[in-house]
């Protein structure tokens, strides 16, 4: 946490010409020259250099120019320019539209990091939608995970520190400051999301992704309730199923933390989530093919995607009451391993009786589920999990697959700001029903 935090955001009316590299985002309908004009004084030499570019930028928006211009202040020093363009009749402010924008900031980090350009002056001419999207992209660009390789691994290009950022944009909302602030935090939870699952499972199995869970809680000191179940407690609550699933002859059992974020005095939450934490999966005694084995580690996805959602939502000061369920657990093989023909009671006290181990994710969460439906009610419960391979065999890695039972509203809500912010979700029938000829 806090990485992002090192580098100097701040708004400005004009180019600060300390900093010798300003990126400009031309949107191609207004002049190259009178725009630049607006934030530099440009000399009347480089005039006609300008209207060729502006040519070049009609026939294709989506390119890139440099301009190296003499310091207006200090002849013998030289200030460079990149012009970075977008196509803007074809461009909005939500949906894939904010992925163009996006990318726009991926192309000015690669820029930076392959030049080792620390600091820059960013003038984006449009609204703050589009800027917000422009340093989204280009701070969601910095992530690097690197902590297990040795110094003779590591990429020197993307070995470097991003300073300062000068952003310059006439139409910039006074809230400026608040809003980077938000846009940090969200981007710093899909950071602590990609370390968890970028760790190796000897580095995060059960135990230690509790410890992880906690030390992050309070080194970040947030009002964030934490209640911690080991296999012991778990089996003394009857949530036999997620106790089954991790049962090892040592080490490795499962736990269960719940983190409870409630900023009002709300009996039931305005949402209950939960997230599945396998912190490994071979796939137990139905052992996993292979080439499968090397995904084990990723089946805590949901977990941490739930972690860093609350983590984010609490650093915005969020004023939605949220309690988190993640189970975690390992699902490998010993002599103490769940069985294929065991009959275990599950919290509700239905019984299960196991046909395959590798259905070791709808166990942990079902307890879950029993459990949350028994405290809270009438709060709506929104599960994430990577439960089934299947999953990509039917979106073929293009749309993630949302099943509802009884919100359509939620699940029409998700459907909706999933167009908004390019991240497809469709909707999948959980019944259906067969028609008699």
């Amino acid at each position: 946490m806090n990485t992002l935090r090192k580098i100097n955001i701040h708004k400005s009316d004009k180019i600060n010409l300390d900093i010798n590299t300003t990126v400009f985002i031309h949107n191609k309908k207004k002049p190259l020259k009178s725009e630049l004009n607006k934030f530099i004084k440009i000399s009347q030499k480089y005039h006609t250099l300008l209207q060729e570019i502006d040519q070049k930028f009609k026939l294709n928006p989506r390119q890139e120019s440099i301009i190296i211009i003499s310091d207006p202040n200090q002849e013998e020093k030289f200030h460079k320019i990149i012009v970075i363009g977008y196509p803007i009749d074809n461009i909005s402010s939500q949906g894939t539209g904010f992925d163009e924008y996006r990318h726009i900031g991926f192309k000015i980090f690669k820029g930076m990091s392959s030049n080792q350009i620390k600091s820059i002056n960013i003038i984006c001419p449009d609204t703050y939608d589009h800027l917000e999207c422009v340093l989204e992209g280009l701070l969601l660009s910095t992530y690097k995970f690197d902590i297990y390789k040795t110094s003779a691994r590591i990429d020197e290009s993307r070995n470097f520190n991003i300073e300062t950022l000068n952003v310059i944009n006439i139409g910039n909302s006074p809230r400026f400051n608040k809003n980077i602030n938000c846009l940090i935090n969200k981007i710093e939870s899909v950071f602590l999301c990609k370390n968890l699952v970028n760790l190796p499972p000897n580095d995060l199995n059960p135990e230690l992704f509790a410890k992880h869970i906690k030390n992050i809680i309070t080194n970040s000191r947030l009002p964030i309730k934490i209640e911690e179940y080991d296999s012991q407690k778990l089996k003394k609550m009857g949530m036999n199923l997620l106790y089954s699933v991790g049962r090892t002859s040592k080490g490795n059992n499962s736990r269960l933390v719940i983190l409870s974020y409630k900023p009002t005095n709300k009996k039931n939450p305005d949402y209950v989530l939960l997230g599945k934490g396998i912190t490994y999966d071979s796939g137990g005694l139905n052992l996993k093919p292979g080439k499968y084995l090397n995904e084990g580690k990723f089946d805590m996805s949901g977990a941490a995607v739930i972690l860093s959602s609350l983590i984010g939502a609490v650093l915005n000061g969020s004023k939605k009451s949220i309690v988190v369920y993640l189970p975690l657990s390992e699902n490998n093989i010993d002599s103490s391993s769940m069985k294929v023909g065991e009959v275990i009671t599950a919290y509700n006290k239905s019984t299960v009786e196991i046909d395959n181990t590798d259905a070791e994710g709808r166990l942990i969460l079902a307890d879950c589920l029993s459990h949350a439906v028994e405290k809270y009610p009438k709060s709506p419960i929104i599960d994430i999990a990577t439960l089934t391979g299947q999953q990509e065999d039917l979106s073929c890695k293009l749309f993630t697959t949302l099943q509802g039972t009884n919100n359509e509203s939620i699940s029409k809500f998700l459907v909706e700001n999933g167009d908004l912010l390019n991240e497809n979700v469709i909707q999948i029938p959980i019944k259906f029903q067969l028609k008699k000829n």
